[in-house]
């Protein structure tokens, strides 16, 4: 068994907390932007309700029809396989891996 430590990154493209900290950062930056007398005189419930609607990060919808599975071997350096298996970490060992492929929707704001 492989085992190697990722952070959970969205499509590959960048770390989510990465991504948490720019929308942050974006969310206070709009409400700077906004001049001292909109702030005074806009209805709170509905700025805060505006900014969330704007940077809320919806759930992703899985499309259960279109799922794709490929397989393929990969050679893994001994130093990856847990203890239990008797392995030199030196040499490298054929596996077979699994790729699950699901269609996403309500995605597009990820990018």
């Amino acid at each position: 068994m492989y085992f190697n430590k990722q952070y959970f990154q969205l499509f590959g493209e960048k770390e989510f907390d990465t991504y948490e900290r720019e929308q942050i950062v974006a969310i206070k930056d709009e409400i700077e932007r906004e001049s001292e007398n909109y702030i005074l005189n806009v209805n709170e419930t509905e700025f805060i309700n505006y900014i969330t609607n704007k940077y809320v990060l919806k759930e992703p919808q899985f499309d259960y029809d279109n799922i794709f599975v490929s397989t393929y071997q990969k050679d893994i350096e001994g130093k990856y396989w847990p203890r239990r298996y008797n392995v030199y970490d030196d040499k490298f060992y054929s596996v077979d891996v699994v790729n699950f492929q699901i269609k996403l929707d309500n995605i597009f704001k990820l990018f």
